[in-house]
């Protein structure tokens, strides 16, 4: 037998906390996109931001889906205070936009998301459903994509000596 068989009938409870865990990475970093997309003046890092929403919006769709399915489960971790993962780095992001230190901005925003994908590979490894592992990847791709955009935006910055 196929051990993703019966992934949906019998849910692993470690598939519930990591589907979870990549829920959160998506909401904060999705709530941090949607408020400094209106505080950035330059259009790059303004699509760069909107790209980053877009894709958390995707993925947080696809994986509410998902979390759905674990019905049992799902409630008993769904009221739980979880405090949500890198939110204090997007804090300090924010903060360096705010200040319109764009450099200092984006290489705290190139470090944060580095640290968001390694959190989804992580659970996409980890998990046993072939649908989450195929969710999470599809998500990883796009990221991974906006985070090597932010990265040479963060270059480009540094190397023009603005801040």
């Amino acid at each position: 037998m196929h051990k993703y068989e019966n992934d949906i009938k019998q849910p692993q409870k470690s598939d519930v906390w990591l589907l979870h865990e990549a829920i959160n990475v998506c909401e904060v970093g999705k709530r941090f996109y949607q408020q400094c997309i209106t505080k950035v003046e330059d259009y790059h890092v303004k699509r760069a931001f909107i790209h980053m929403e877009e894709v958390r919006t995707t993925m947080l769709k696809r994986l509410a889906f998902l979390f759905k399915q674990y019905r049992p489960q799902a409630q008993a971790i769904a009221g739980r205070d979880n405090k949500p993962v890198l939110q204090q780095h997007y804090q300090q992001a924010a903060s360096e936009i705010t200040q319109n230190h764009m450099t200092t901005a984006l290489s705290v925003l190139v470090k944060t998301e580095q640290q968001a994908l390694f959190r989804l590979k992580q659970a996409a490894k980890s998990t046993n459903n072939k649908q989450l592992a195929a969710q999470l990847a599809e998500g990883i791709a796009w990221l991974q994509i906006g985070c090597d955009y932010l990265k040479r935006l963060n270059m480009q910055y540094a190397s023009a000596g603005t801040r």
